[in-house]
């Protein structure tokens, strides 16, 4: 049951990161960290903030044994959580 979760998760991760592009202008380069990440809104990156935050809240209320998640797009931080053991 647990690795069933698990790829539930990876292919929620994967689809957040392969959302189809609308026709518009493409991305700018990634921009990559030298000491530290840069920071972005997830709608500045193509992403939807709602949909990250159902994916958030689906790993608190499921007690999933996850402990930190990072979502990275084009180079920059666009969310970040951190939960504690169960």
């Amino acid at each position: 049951m647990m690795s069933c979760r698990l790829v539930l998760l990876l292919v929620l991760s994967l689809g957040f990161s392969l959302q189809a592009c609308s026709g518009e202008d493409p991305s700018p380069p990634a921009v990559w960290p030298d000491r530290e990440w840069s920071t972005s809104l997830p709608e500045q990156q193509g992403m939807d903030s709602g949909l990250i935050a159902q994916f958030l809240e689906q790993i608190r209320d499921q007690r999933i044994n996850v402990h930190s998640c990072m979502i990275i797009r084009h180079g920059f931080v666009v969310a970040e959580a951190y939960f504690s053991p169960s």
